[in-house]
């Protein structure tokens, strides 16, 4: 095996020595894409676009792009996994759906949405509610405070 030369972009030249394999030497001697299965055993052929992400991705894992997930305006996608997933994706953070209108008795419940709800949404509530025993104690002329270890406060 003979030694042999390659040339940089900047045109300088950088000699290889007859003591390593002349195929591979070349290979990484030369400028070359990181997504090349040609030149990395361990990557997909791939072309890099503004954007993206190299993960390693499949079953068989291998380097591959990742590409960009543009959301529709007043959207956010962030970069993550949820339960059960195996490599990471792009993922809506808030979703349009209208909240629900509250309904008198309802109960609080945690959920199970993977997306977040907005700061400003507003669910809707029923026109009018159905009298309860607070408001029921108040049309009978009851007070609105509670006596404490046997003290009513006085003076409301």
């Amino acid at each position: 095996m003979g030694a042999f030369e390659t040339c940089h972009t900047d045109g300088s030249l950088v000699s290889v020595g007859a003591d390593i394999n002349d195929a591979v030497a070349l290979r990484h001697a030369r400028l070359h894409a990181i997504l090349d299965s040609n030149d990395h055993s361990d990557s997909t052929t791939g072309t890099c676009t503004r954007g993206d992400i190299i993960t390693a991705q499949a079953a068989t894992p291998t380097w591959t792009r990742l590409a960009i997930t543009v959301p529709a305006a007043g959207l956010v996608n962030f970069l993550g996994a949820v339960n059960g997933d195996t490599e990471p994706g792009y993922k809506a953070l808030f979703d349009v759906t209208v909240p629900g209108t509250i309904a008198a008795g309802a109960s609080a419940a945690a959920g199970t949405a993977v997306v977040a709800a907005r700061r400003d949404h507003v669910h809707g509530a029923p026109a009018t509610w159905a009298a309860t025993a607070h408001h029921a104690s108040h049309e009978a002329g009851g007070a609105d405070v509670v006596a404490v270890n046997g003290y009513m406060p006085t003076g409301f």
